[in-house]
């Protein structure tokens, strides 16, 4: 008699002890759809609960890989480069002949935008410009 009275206070407890969680458990529960709603109302994201009610994996509160590939297109439009490619008669390194094309040409007074001068291996020598007209001048 005694062991089945200690059986059922035991369970009595446990059953309370059940209780007292699942009470825990649903108020952790509106505490973190109430903080998913002010997450989404600053972030304009997505709810994280789905319609099953699992959760989505959340990588330090960061959208979809679809999302992200949308966010990050180039919102520039590329302007065409134009090139004039060089090559010296008397086999001057490129660096000899950046050093004088430095000297000899006036950008300025040509009204010439260079944007870059890049040497290549073969001992040529490519000049970029944004306008067409200013490769024709050089």
């Amino acid at each position: 008699m005694q062991a089945v009275s200690e059986l059922r206070t035991s369970f009595c407890n446990l059953m309370n002890e059940v209780e007292e969680k699942n009470k825990t458990i649903s108020v952790l529960a509106e505490k973190v759809k109430k903080a998913e709603e002010i997450h989404n109302d600053v972030t304009g994201n997505r709810s994280l609960v789905g319609a099953i009610g699992h959760h989505a994996p959340s990588v330090c509160g960061s959208s979809n890989y679809s999302a992200a590939v949308r966010d990050n297109r180039p919102q520039t439009i590329h302007e065409k480069n134009y090139k004039l490619v060089l090559k010296s008669k008397q086999n001057e390194s490129t660096d000899a002949m950046k050093v004088l094309l430095k000297r000899n040409i006036n950008r300025t007074q040509l009204k010439v935008g260079i944007r870059s001068m890049k040497a290549l291996r073969d001992g040529r020598l490519i000049i970029e410009s944004g306008k067409k007209e200013g490769i024709d001048i050089l």
